[in-house]
């Protein structure tokens, strides 16, 4: 079974933090957070709807990071299709412009 101290752990190396980084920003002693990654002591219900909290708003984050790249990247290629449809548009009105003037060859 996962226990909650890895949780912890888990999470807290995941920010790349020591136990006294992530104890001060959970407002706990760094004992208290060392006890509790080692299944020493159960944390409380706070700390947990906090680190579940944390953990949700970090994926909440990420989701809108990877968001906006794909906004970004779709308006790349809409770009990118604008400008070949006005080369398209520019090319059949020079085609158009050359069967004009290879009428009026013709005619004279």
């Amino acid at each position: 079974m996962f226990q909650l101290g890895k949780k912890f752990k888990l999470k807290r190396k995941s920010f790349g933090l020591t136990q006294s980084e992530f104890s001060k920003l959970l407002g706990i002693a760094q004992g208290y957070l060392s006890e509790i990654e080692n299944d020493v002591k159960v944390p409380s219900d706070t700390l947990v709807l906090l680190l579940d909290y944390i953990t949700r708003f970090e994926k909440e984050e990420s989701y809108k990071q990877k968001y906006l790249e794909l906004a970004e990247e779709h308006m790349k290629v809409l770009k990118e299709i604008y400008l070949l449809k006005e080369q398209a548009l520019s090319i059949n009105d020079t085609y158009r412009d050359i069967k004009n003037i290879a009428k009026k060859t013709k005619a004279k």
